[in-house]
């Protein structure tokens, strides 16, 4: 898998030699950074699909990584993926990928993460993949930010596509969950059929309370995160405002704050089209 990848890194290298001044080609020579970074975030600018997707020509997916830091200290991949399968209506947003399994190569600029598939057994094309082994590689490309994302599940490459930086992770269609130190339960559902709406339920005595005390938020992207507001009109007519926010912490792990607390949040392995995993 490896050698496939480099190979695809070598003819980039090859393109950019051959349109340079230099024609000294055995000169060649990337020197990449010494480490991986340990957290950030990237989104996909372009996929490519392999051959073995070949009966979905009109599949259309987007692709967030996030790189960060668990409780135990240990760097952890996450992969998250949105978009639809051939003429399908509905769109899916899923946790594909999580591991911690990390490791990388200096001299080839190659990080790979290996680990198993998590894909919902009912989502797209991944049905028979789900719980395979799984390795997702990233190699720096030229200008050492952007990387170069190949997915490898069960021995296929399915996919290949190009990531470039971004603040915050695009959790539009995921669901969060979490609880503070008092055992209250939280959860945001990011709207998936309409952009600026999100459903936020806080600090519930129970899990099953989730959804009755659910409310719909406006919501709107900023730089430290997304910012949710809820107004709520009495029956004497003055109003009552409540803003939480969500957005990721030093170690690029989503958090909710709210209620002058921070609550440390999962994001959901399941589709939230078609269930929702606190009801």
């Amino acid at each position: 898998m490896k050698k496939y990848f480099l190979s695809i890194m070598a003819l980039l290298l090859v393109a950019t030699a051959l349109v340079s001044c230099d024609d000294d080609f055995d000169d060649i020579k990337v020197n990449y950074p010494e480490g991986f970074p340990m957290t950030g975030v990237w989104r996909s600018e372009y996929t490519n699909y392999s051959s073995w997707a070949t009966n979905y020509e009109n599949d259309k997916y987007e692709y967030t990584v996030i790189f960060s830091v668990d409780n135990e200290g240990k760097p952890t991949c996450t992969v998250l993926t949105y978009g639809k399968r051939g003429e399908d209506v509905e769109a899916r947003f899923l946790v594909m990928f999580n591991s911690n399994e990390l490791s990388y190569d200096a001299e080839t600029g190659i990080l790979t993460a290996s680990g198993k598939s998590i894909i919902d057994a009912n989502s797209m094309a991944y049905v028979k993949k789900m719980n395979t082994d799984t390795e997702v590689s990233f190699a720096y490309q030229s200008d050492m930010n952007t990387l170069s994302m190949q997915v490898n599940i069960d021995g296929d490459v399915v996919r290949v596509s190009t990531l470039k930086p971004a603040t915050i992770p695009n959790y539009n269609g995921y669901q969060l969950s979490g609880q503070d130190d008092d055992g209250k339960y939280y959860l945001v559902i990011m709207n998936y059929e309409e952009t600026g709406i999100a459903a936020v339920a806080l600090a519930a005595e129970a899990r099953n309370k989730l959804n009755s005390v659910k409310k719909i938020y406006s919501c709107s992207l900023q730089a430290n995160g997304y910012r949710m507001v809820n107004v709520t009109t009495k029956e004497d007519g003055t109003t009552t405002t409540t803003e939480v926010l969500l957005t990721v912490n030093e170690k690029f792990n989503p958090v909710l704050v709210a209620n002058g607390k921070t609550i440390p949040l999962t994001i959901a392995a399941s589709d939230p089209l078609k269930q929702s995993v606190f009801e």
